[in-house]
């Protein structure tokens, strides 16, 4: 639709999958940071058998990284559903 030179494009998303997106791009960042705080505490708790658990929680610490940075990979399709506005003549 066109108004004053402005194009307002609309999204096709249903405001139901924008929420369920946001929701899963939280949860995902939750879940990996208490998982990498989780696993570094108890690597500090447990100093003596460091050398064992490190090879056990270093896929654990791994795998809430790769949960962060998808759910930072989210974040700009995210505003990218949003309404813009274009202007045309301009």
């Amino acid at each position: 639709m066109i108004k004053n030179r402005v194009l307002k494009t609309q999204t096709n998303q249903k405001p139901k999958q924008n929420r369920i997106v946001t929701i899963f791009g939280n949860i995902s960042l939750f879940l990996g940071a208490l998982l990498i705080i989780s696993s570094m505490i108890y690597l500090l708790v447990n100093l003596d058998k460091s050398d064992k658990l490190v090879r056990f929680l270093l896929p654990v610490i791994i795998g809430g990284i790769l949960l962060v940075l998808v759910s930072q990979l989210i974040n700009p399709w995210r505003h990218k559903m949003r309404r813009k506005r274009i202007k045309l003549f301009r």
